[in-house]
């Protein structure tokens, strides 16, 4: 009488597994929506697992839901999530909320984790992307409204493929 009948109980890992599977393919293909749900429905069900706020938050991020893109990557960087990359988008979604302080510091510490592990050169060119964001968004931005000044240096060319049409879609706003 006692026995545990909450839909938690009776989806084994496997399944949840799957699903988290099935989600990352809809989020592939574009299909954010149906991700967006799949996702929430398996943090009902674990509610601690950090990878499945953060891939939530990806998916919102594709949607341009930016509110709700941080709000999903600060508890996956609550829950102790490993991947630097939630850095960087967090930092992205900020900027796309005005909130260029924030997204300032999100940035600085994706490169400085980035840094950190030197040597992969997908990070190489995913902090080029962080320090183009910093040098010619966020800076010139907090410049304006009377903060910090932007760092001097020549800026670090624009990253290719996918992280090109995000910057360039981040600097169409600006």
């Amino acid at each position: 009488m006692s026995e545990d009948t909450s839909p938690a109980a009776v989806i084994d890992d496997d399944i949840i597994e799957k699903l988290y599977q099935l989600s990352q393919r809809y989020h592939g293909n574009g299909l954010y929506e149906p991700a967006i749900r799949l996702l929430e429905f398996l943090i009902r069900h674990d509610p601690v697992r950090a990878g499945f706020h953060f891939a939530l938050g990806k998916a919102f991020h594709g949607r341009s839901q930016h509110r709700e893109a941080v709000q999903s990557y600060r508890r996956a960087l609550k829950l102790g999530l490993p991947d630097i990359d939630v850095h960087l988008y967090l930092g992205q979604c900020l900027i796309f909320s005005g909130r260029f302080v924030e997204a300032g510091t999100a940035l600085r510490q994706f490169i400085g984790l980035a840094e950190a592990q030197a040597g992969q050169e997908t990070l190489a060119q995913q902090v080029q992307g962080a320090h183009q964001l910093l040098d010619h968004i966020v800076m010139p931005r907090l410049q304006a409204a009377g903060g910090t000044r932007p760092p001097s240096g020549a800026a670090a060319p624009p990253p290719a493929g996918a992280s090109a049409r995000r910057h360039e879609s981040l600097e169409s706003t600006s």
